[in-house]
């Protein structure tokens, strides 16, 4: 995928562009605002909108009950058992051996053939090769239904399968469901059936479609880099639309203006990364991680995004993974500026002898979150005042009383911190050890320890740093966001902080009062080694 355009003349002669130069020069080519039409979708069951307008377009879904689109027909009753198979979960089930997935031992090789060959005529329909409709279908989600045609004589046959609805003559499937079945089907197929190049092929073209990221990606992991596969795997009627389709599906309110760039002859794929990255997302940047050798945009991408989140205990690992984002981001010549708190790592200290009447396993309504935070942070604030961080303590101690008191949580911060606490807390029980941090100084007296973080390595104490940021959506096109980066920091005089990617870290900071400091995430060593 790329327009390169006007820089070939460039190339030829012996001069290549810097790769940061023109994200820095993409960068500027940002849209004022987003259109909403919300009134247009108003009462709608189904909804088309033309590639050109889809980056134009923030779909306010609240007031529709229900997004229905036509399918392939089923033809006969074979193909009917087989589609509510699918469905039951009568075909797939796990593997004992690998924990993954694998078809049934009565599900023979033809049989499979036959299942895998029904769900690829049922994803070459034309709706499922349009990039808009990846939009519709992700979007809509939960409200999303599949309607597929029938012969009248199969509707008794519909009706005794209890899976399929009401509607007279259609199979009423939800999108979700058929999309996680399929996902999983494809994974069962290759891990027993040792698929030959068609068969390969095939799944590919499935899972393009229908993937279901649940079922494919690690908790650890972002979705993006799977969602701008899948987009790109779909035709448009203009390449550019792609990017404001992903922009759309990963609630990016940073949105770039395609129509310029495209007119100025920019790079297709260089602009999908400038997007990820002008809204936040987080790429691996040390040193050590030069590739040495030519990589395309597509190859930088999935090669290099971080992928090593961790979620706080009893969250949805993939939606929690969604908010790790940089905030307030703009190109540098440096690096990728944002802004946040730094804190240097002081000491460890292991929280043991807690024999508590809570559990995280037993933690199943707020009420019970209430009393497991409570009673683990009462356990630490006393400890931590024993060992004279007083500061710490006591505002670990007030957030404890608050949190006590609140019935429902609403405002993002108090929330956010719950989820931190909740990490600390298990870390507790567990009999982790902690590590407390202060927010960084250049120079002059430390200041005092206002943040406890979970750290497993216990035999590590060298210097460390962490950057952390957080801030609430603005609208209903953006996502939280909040970052807790352990960071490698090069201190360079009267400049700010250069900082490294190192690995994702829980805790929790207390910076009432303190300023945000302005950092930069220099560039991928990678990028140089990007060719368009």
């Amino acid at each position: 995928m790329d327009n390169s355009g006007g820089h070939l003349s460039q190339a030829s002669a012996g001069y290549r562009e810097p790769i940061t130069s023109r994200l820095l020069r993409i960068s500027q080519k940002r849209m004022n605002q987003t259109i909403f039409l919300d009134e247009i979708l108003e009462n709608l069951e189904c909804f088309f909108v033309g590639d050109r307008y889809a980056g134009k377009i923030e779909l306010l879904r609240d007031n529709v009950s229900a997004r229905q689109i036509k399918g392939r027909p089923m033809n006969s009753e074979d193909e009917l058992d087989i589609l509510c198979g699918i469905i039951k979960r009568t075909f797939v089930t796990k593997d004992g051996d690998s924990d993954g997935l694998a078809l049934k031992r009565t599900v023979d090789r033809q049989q499979a053939e036959c299942i895998l060959d029904l769900l690829y005529e049922i994803t070459s329909d034309l709706w499922w090769q349009r990039a808009w409709t990846f939009q519709e279908n992700y979007k809509g989600g939960m409200k999303m239904t599949l309607l597929i045609n029938h012969p009248l004589s199969l509707e008794p046959k519909k009706r005794n399968c209890k899976v399929f609805g009401e509607v007279y003559g259609e199979l009423s499937i939800g999108s979700v469901d058929f999309s996680s079945e399929a996902t999983r089907f494809c994974a069962a197929f290759r891990n027993t059936q040792n698929p030959t190049l068609g068969e390969s092929l095939k799944l590919v073209s499935i899972l393009n479609r229908t993937e279901k990221y649940t079922e494919t990606l690690q908790e650890s992991e972002p979705m993006y880099p799977a969602i701008i596969a899948n987009v790109e795997a779909r035709g448009a009627t203009n390449p550019w639309d792609r990017i404001p389709i992903v922009a759309n599906c990963s609630d990016y309110p940073v949105r770039l203006d395609v129509q310029k760039l495209e007119k100025e002859n920019h790079s297709l794929s260089l602009s999908m990364l400038a997007t990820c990255l002008l809204n936040g997302e987080i790429f691996y940047n040390k040193p050590s991680g030069d590739p040495g050798s030519d990589l395309s945009v597509s190859q930088f991408l999935k090669e290099y995004h971080f992928n090593k989140f961790c979620s706080p205990p009893g969250e949805r690992s993939l939606t929690y993974n969604k908010n790790c984002r940089f905030i307030a981001v703009e190109f540098k010549e440096a690096g990728i500026q944002t802004i946040g708190h730094v804190w240097e790592l002081g000491p460890i200290i292991q929280i043991a002898g807690l024999e508590s009447k809570t559990r995280f396993f037993d933690v199943k309504t707020w009420e019970c979150e209430k009393a497991y935070i409570v009673e683990h942070l009462t356990y630490l604030f006393r400890k931590l005042y024993s060992l004279s961080y007083t500061e710490l303590a006591g505002s670990i101690k007030a957030y404890s009383k608050i949190i006590a008191k609140q019935e429902v949580i609403c405002k993002f911060r108090v929330r956010y911190l719950s989820k931190m606490a909740i990490a600390v807390a298990k870390a507790i029980e567990e009999g982790k050890a902690l590590r407390l941090g202060r927010l960084w100084k250049r120079k002059g007296d430390p200041n005092p320890f206002k943040a406890i973080f979970v750290w497993e390595d216990t035999s590590n104490e060298d210097a460390a740093f962490v950057f952390t940021s957080i801030h609430p959506r603005e609208n209903d096109n953006d996502t939280d966001h909040h970052v807790t980066l352990q960071v490698d920091l090069q201190n360079i005089e009267d400049d700010v902080p250069h900082l490294y990617v190192n690995r994702w870290l829980l805790g929790m900071c207390f910076w009432e009062g303190a300023h945000l400091e302005e950092v930069v995430f220099p560039w991928p060593p990678a990028l140089k080694h990007v060719r368009l």
